[in-house]
């Protein structure tokens, strides 16, 4: 995850993976701060850590590598390599089985950076099958400068989708009142969270699409070049070599994840 409220939208997936019997780690990219829009990154720790016991995880398994190594919010394309040396080195000894990260849609640049970074550690753990992008909110299929929530991009990629029961699905949806400190975003979430979760009871989520990954995530203006006033091609510049290093934007990994795709 980018941001410490990025929980809220992966909740269901984290609680389904709990119930069922697995040890959930959860790894934050960022400090969550943004000093000129007063995010103050402790109050945001402590905001995500409440959440998250409340889900289930364990304190031990939630890695704040942002706050640890001073990766400041909307920097993190900037910042690749280093994140991906400290992602991969934090997760070298856990037995992964499976990932989810945010979603590849152009909605944050934080949110697509995440993406590059477990797309890439996925390829060399040999988890490319078995990663899965949960959608946040995107310009896609929006009115100027509005957006979607949980919407997933229409990929050639298997998109998932279960039905919450009613209560589950309350319970979720209001996990955002954890994030005092955000609540001017959530006010614009909210209406899109509450469809989502509490009338349509539903969570869908998206396998990867590594070939997507050397493009814009999708036609049309970015709704973080909207709202943030940040380019893709900016962040294409930034991400490049990382990208080309990785096999992203390719249909086809490096050869060395390839090797290891037959026993997915």
């Amino acid at each position: 995850m980018a941001h410490q409220d990025d929980e809220c939208l992966l909740s269901t997936r984290i609680a389904r993976e709990i119930e069922t019997g697995c040890d959930v780690h959860c790894v934050y990219l960022t400090n969550g701060e943004v000093p000129t829009r007063g995010f103050d990154g402790a109050v945001r720790d402590a905001e995500c850590l409440r959440v998250l016991a409340r889900l289930g995880v364990l304190r031990r398994h939630v890695y704040l590598l942002g706050t640890r190594h001073d990766i400041k919010a909307e920097t993190l394309a900037e910042r690749l390599p280093e994140a991906f040396d400290l992602l991969e080195t934090q997760t070298s000894r856990l037995p992964l089985q499976r990932i989810y990260c945010l979603a590849y849609e152009g909605g944050h640049p934080d949110h697509d950076a995440t993406h590059l970074l477990t797309a890439a550690l996925a390829l060399k753990r040999g988890l490319a099958l078995r990663t899965w992008q949960v959608p946040s909110y995107t310009a896609f299929g929006a009115s100027r400068r509005l957006f979607r929530l949980h919407h997933p991009i229409p990929r050639r990629v298997r998109t998932l989708t279960r039905t919450l029961p009613a209560g589950l699905a309350i319970r979720h949806a209001l996990l955002f009142r954890e994030h005092r400190s955000q609540w001017r975003t959530w006010l614009g979430l909210l209406p899109g969270h509450l469809l989502e979760r509490v009338v349509l009871r539903r969570e869908r989520f998206q396998a990867l699409d590594l070939s997507a990954l050397g493009a814009r995530p999708h036609a049309g203006p970015l709704l973080y070049e909207q709202r943030l006033g940040t380019c893709w091609e900016s962040f294409e510049r930034s991400t490049r070599a990382f990208r080309e290093q990785h096999g992203l934007g390719s249909s086809f990994p490096p050869t060395s994840a390839r090797g290891r795709r037959g026993a997915e």
